[in-house]
C-alpha cells in the first residue's frame, strides 16, 4: 500500500462514437529506481515519410495494402522478469470511492517504460520469429525478402504492403502471437484509417486526405470566431500587431497551432510556410499572431478536402527534388534577421517529404561557437548553399530508409533543382565567390554538397521550383499555382 503508485480510469469517446476506458498508471509518481538507472525509455514510431513512400511507390495496382490495429498492445508486452522490483498500482473505484490495490504483472498504459517494452516485444518477435529484417535508419520498418512484404508499425497500428496472399499469411501469424482487431484491406470500395490519415484508391490514382481532422480544426475555431469566410492562400501578410491576449486566448491559440502541425506532418504541405512563420509566437503569442492563425482557418476552411495523390500504374519510382531559400524575408521582430529554407522531394509525383523553417546555418568555420548567436548570411547565394545543404542531408536519410523498405530506382546522384545560379557554382566547386570566402571548403558540409555520387543541381526558373512555397509570403495566382502541382481536390471552392 506504501509503494503503490496511482493510476485512475480514463474514458475517451474513439471516432466512431464508442467510448473506450482505460486503466492508466500516473507514470509522474513512479518510483524512478524500479526500472534501473541506465534504462532507455526512448520508443520509436515510424515517420510519416515512411508512410508516404510506402503508399506512393511503383507497382501500387499489383500490391494490396492493409492495417490491423493490435488491441491493448502495451497490455501483450512481455511480462515483467522475475528478477525484477515488484510493481503495485492503486485505482479508486469510481462507484465505491475505495482504494483497490493491484500487482502487475507487466507493464500498463502510463507506465514510462510501457512504450519500449512494447516495442522489444514486437520488435522481437518480427526479427526472431518471423525472419524480418529490422530497419536501421528506421527501425519501424520491417522487410521480409522471402515474402516481398513490408511492415510499418505506428505504435500499435501496422501498415502493411505486398501482395494479398503475403499479407494474409502474415496477418494469420500475427494474430496467432497477438490479440488484434479484424484487418482492414484498401481496395476500391473501401477506405482504411491510418493514424488518422484517411488512404483511398480508384482505379487511377491512391490519396491519402485529413478532411475529417480539418473539418474538427474548423469547427473549433468557428466556435471561437464565428463563421469562417474562405480565404485564398493561408498566409497573407506579415504579423506587426504584437499587442498581448488573454491567458484564455493564449491557450486556444497552442491548441489550434497544434492541431494544425499535426495536419502539415501528414499531409498539408500547402499550410507548412504559414504553420512555420506562426509558430514563432509559440512562447508569447500576440495578436498579430491570433489574427494571422484565424486568417489560416479561413484558408484551411474552403480546402478541407485537399489530399496528396499518386498514380497506381506507375512502372518505376520517379523521384524528383526541390530547394529554395528566401534572404531575410521576414523582418518580423521575435524573427530576428533569419532566413527561411524550404526543400521537397517527389515520389511519382507526389510530395513525400517537406520542410519549411528558419535557417539553422551551416558554420563557415568549424570552432564557431554555436551556443551563441549565429551570424547573419552575407548574401542569397550564402543562403541558398545553406538551404539545399539541408535539403540534401534530409533527402540521404530518405534514400535510407528507402533502400531498408525495399524501394527501388532511388536515383544515385540525386539531381536537386535549386535557382541559384551561386548556390550551384559553389556545389560544382567552378568559382568561389566573393561574399563565400569565409566558408572553409573543407568542412565536411561542403565536401558533401561537392561530391557528384550524392547530388548534382540543376538550374531552373524561379517559378518552376515548387520549394518556393515554404519559403515566402506569396500572392494567389504563385501559391495556387504551385499548390495545384502538389495537391489534389475533389472539389474546388
Amino acid at each position: 500500500m506504501k509503494t503503490a503508485c496511482g493510476a485512475r480510469y480514463i474514458a475517451t469517446i474513439k471516432r466512431n462514437g464508442t467510448c473506450k476506458i482505460r486503466g492508466v498508471e500516473q507514470g509522474c509518481f513512479e518510483d524512478p529506481t524500479l526500472d534501473g538507472t541506465d534504462f532507455n525509455y526512448y520508443a520509436h514510431v515510424s515517420k510519416f515519410v515512411t508512410i508516404r513512400m510506402a503508399l506512393f511507390r511503383k507497382d501500387r495496382h499489383i500490391r494490396t495494402i492493409a492495417t490491423i490495429d493490435i488491441s491493448t498492445a502495451f497490455l501483450q508486452s512481455h511480462r515483467y522478469k522475475p528478477h525484477e522490483p515488484r510493481r503495485y498500482v492503486k485505482f479508486k473505484d469510481p462507484v465505491l470511492k475505495e482504494w483497490r490495490y493491484y500487482y502487475l504483472l507487466g507493464p500498463i498504459y502510463g507506465q514510462r517504460s510501457a512504450p519500449i517494452r512494447w516495442e522489444d516485444t514486437i520488435a522481437g518477435w518480427l526479427v526472431n520469429d518471423m525472419k524480418f529484417d529490422r530497419g536501421e535508419n528506421e527501425p519501424c520498418v520491417y522487410y521480409n525478402s522471402v515474402r516481398d512484404i513490408l511492415i510499418i508499425i505506428y505504435v500499435d497500428d501496422l501498415l502493411m504492403d505486398g501482395a494479398m496472399k503475403n499479407i494474409e499469411w502474415f496477418i494469420t501469424k500475427l494474430r496467432g502471437r497477438f490479440e488484434c482487431k479484424d484487418p482492414e484491406f484498401l481496395t476500391l470500395d473501401n477506405m482504411i484509417d491510418y493514424v488518422g490519415m484517411n488512404i483511398t484508391l480508384d482505379s487511377a490514382r491512391i490519396s491519402i486526405d485529413m478532411t475529417e481532422y480539418a473539418t474538427k480544426i474548423v469547427g473549433r475555431m468557428e466556435a471561437r470566431f464565428g463563421e469562417l469566410r474562405y480565404a485564398s492562400v493561408p498566409i497573407n501578410k506579415a504579423i506587426t500587431d504584437l499587442s498581448s491576449i488573454s491567458k484564455e486566448d493564449e491557450t486556444f491559440f497552442r491548441s489550434i497551432l497544434g492541431a494544425i502541425g499535426w495536419l502539415v506532418n501528414t499531409i498539408r504541405i500547402d499550410l507548412a510556410y504559414a504553420f512555420s512563420r506562426i509558430a514563432q509566437h509559440m512562447a508569447k503569442p500576440n495578436q498579430g499572431a491570433l489574427d494571422a492563425l484565424q486568417y489560416l482557418g479561413r484558408y484551411i476552411a474552403g480546402t478541407t478536402n485537399l489530399t496528396l495523390s499518386a498514380p497506381v500504374k506507375s512502372e518505376s519510382n520517379t523521384w524528383t527534388f526541390y530547394t529554395d531559400s528566401d534572404w531575410v524575408g521576414n523582418r518580423e521582430e521575435q524573427n530576428k534577421c533569419r532566413s527561411q529554407l524550404g526543400f521537397l522531394a517527389m515520389l511519382n509525383d507526389a510530395p513525400v517529404i517537406w520542410k519549411s523553417t528558419t535557417m539553422i546555418r551551416q558554420h563557415p568555420h568549424e570552432s564557431m561557437d554555436t551556443s551563441g548567436i549565429m551570424p547573419l548570411a552575407l548574401s542569397v547565394g550564402e543562403v541558398e548553399t545553406y538551404a539545399a545543404t539541408a535539403g540534401i542531408m534530409e533527402f540521404m536519410s530518405v534514400s535510407y530508409i528507402s533502400s531498408e523498405a525495399h524501394l527501388e530506382d532511388f536515383p544515385q546522384p540525386m539531381i536537386i533543382n535549386m535557382d541559384s545560379t551561386v548556390a550551384e557554382s559553389f556545389m560544382k566547386n567552378s568559382c568561389l565567390k566573393t561574399k563565400m570566402k569565409h566558408i572553409d571548403v573543407r568542412q565536411t558540409w561542403v565536401r558533401t554538397i561537392r561530391d557528384a555520387s550524392i547530388a548534382v543541381p540543376r538550374h531552373i526558373k524561379s517559378e518552376e521550383n515548387l520549394a518556393d512555397i515554404f519559403t515566402k509570403i506569396l500572392l494567389k495566382i504563385a501559391f495556387v499555382r504551385i499548390r495545384d502541382k502538389l495537391m489534389c481536390s475533389t472539389i474546388n471552392h
